[in-house]
Order: C-alpha cells, then sequence, then structure tokens
C-alpha cells in the first residue's frame, strides 16, 4: 500500500520569547510528545542531535541572542525552540496515538516574527488568554500515513476553526 506525507504550511512555533533559540530558514527540527501540566497535548520542537543531517551553511552561520551571545547549531544541536500551535496539538498527538502517523518533524521557514493571535475558541487552557508574543515560521510534516485521505480530512477540519487558517494550506506529498 502507499504512504503519504503531508505538509502543513504557515505553522507557528511558539515559545521563541522562551527558548531564545533562532534557527535560521531551512533548519530541520522533530516533534516531540512533552508532558505539561498545563498542556496534555503539548508537541516540543527539537533540533536535531545529529548536525551533520543539517547543511554545512546552516550548521555553521553564526547567531546572535541576548542569553548565548553568539552561537551556531551545533553549539545548540538538541535544543528545545519552542512548541507546535496549541490547536494542532490534540489532533497531531491522537493521530500519531492512534498510529495514522508514524513521524513528526518540520523545517523553519522564516525569522522569528510576532504570532497571529488565535480566535477566543483557541485559548490557552492554563489562563484562558489568547496567545501572542514571537514565534517561528515553519512547515509542519507528518506521515508516512496509510490513512492519508483521513489525516487530511482531521488537518483541514482542524485548520477549519484557525483564525488564520487562510495562511495554512495543507499538501499530500
Amino acid at each position: 500500500m502507499e504512504t503519504f506525507d503531508i505538509a502543513i504550511h504557515g505553522v507557528q512555533i511558539k515559545g521563541y520569547h522562551h527558548f531564545k533559540i533562532n534557527a535560521p530558514a531551512g533548519t530541520p527540527f522533530t516533534i516531540q510528545e512533552e508532558d505539561s501540566a498545563y498542556n496534555p497535548y503539548a508537541l516540543a520542537c527539537y533540533l536535531a542531535n545529529d548536525v551533520n543531517s543539517i547543511c554545512k551553511e546552516l550548521r555553521t552561520k553564526v547567531m546572535f541572542s541576548k542569553s548565548l551571545k553568539s552561537y551556531t547549531l551545533q553549539d545548540v544541536k538538541g535544543s528545545q525552540i519552542g512548541r507546535v500551535q496549541y490547536f494542532l496539538n490534540k489532533a497531531v498527538r491522537g493521530m500519531y496515538h492512534n498510529g495514522q502517523i508514524s513521524q513528526m518533524s518540520g523545517i523553519v521557514n522564516g525569522e522569528p516574527c510576532l504570532s497571529t493571535n488565535p480566535s477566543s475558541t483557541q485559548k490557552f487552557s492554563r489562563n484562558k488568554q489568547a496567545g501572542g508574543r514571537a514565534c517561528i515560521p515553519a512547515i509542519l510534516r507528518i506521515g508516512p500515513s496509510i490513512h492519508a485521505k483521513l489525516v487530511l480530512e482531521r488537518i483541514c477540519k482542524t485548520l477549519c476553526k484557525c483564525k488564520n487558517k487562510e495562511e495554512m494550506p495543507v499538501e499530500m506529498l
């Protein structure tokens, strides 16, 4: 049976203000489940531990931060760069646990910027306040899946509730 990956464009990796790691555009990252008292579906985004999986140009690029001064991806390998947007977590994590997808990853596709505030139905559950602050724009890749149509429908249904859904096209790869 043929399997497919699905790409979700325009995803915002939240938490840049906390983790303060500026991964340059083109940097791949992995997504792992995170234990969180505030969000039982949290998905954390990590840079690769094996920096050889990142092209040399990105690996050696010097970036600047108030907390780390100057650094390269080699210096921060394996570090958490943020979390997947709250409203996507439940759907993606559920499909991962149900075996509908077996991998979750992404790629940074821009510089940190101000995030789009979610609608009132997507407020962060801990304090019922809309998000904001800085985020890292990315493309989320999930799969492979033999249930591509089902996964695609679930993602599209989840995105329908999103305030910035026009900025988040989904494609089957």
